[in-house]
């Protein structure tokens, strides 16, 4: 599928304006979000994460999105969270969005987002 990349762009620049507190790269991938979800190509695991970083993006300070892959006992999976910084850059908050299996490629929803 092709997107109109200045318009996603434009759309970036307006979502930074409305609130000049978001990093660019927030606005950007905001945009891309509402793009995908125009031409209905958005998975379950994004929209999983786009929850996690709209309920983190409630409390005040920065919100970067974490991933990590956890391998054990047969297992490979790699969890998906929000994390909500202070100014200082201290770890505030976390919002798990939930997993991904990366052997069978199945997104599992954490029971706590929704």
């Amino acid at each position: 599928m092709k997107y109109n990349r200045a318009q996603i762009m434009k759309r970036a620049w307006e979502i930074k304006k409305q609130d000049s507190s978001y990093i660019f790269g927030l606005c950007l991938k905001m945009a891309w979000e509402e793009a995908r979800e125009e031409k209905g190509t958005m998975t379950q695991r994004e929209k999983d994460e786009k929850e996690a970083m709209e309920i983190a993006s409630g409390y005040c300070g920065h919100v970067k999105l974490h991933e990590t892959r956890w391998q054990k006992y047969g297992k490979d999976r790699t969890y998906v969270e929000a994390r909500v910084y202070t100014n200082a850059w201290n770890l505030k908050r976390v919002i798990k969005a939930g997993y991904q299996d990366n052997l069978t490629g199945e997104w599992v929803t954490d029971k706590n987002l929704y």
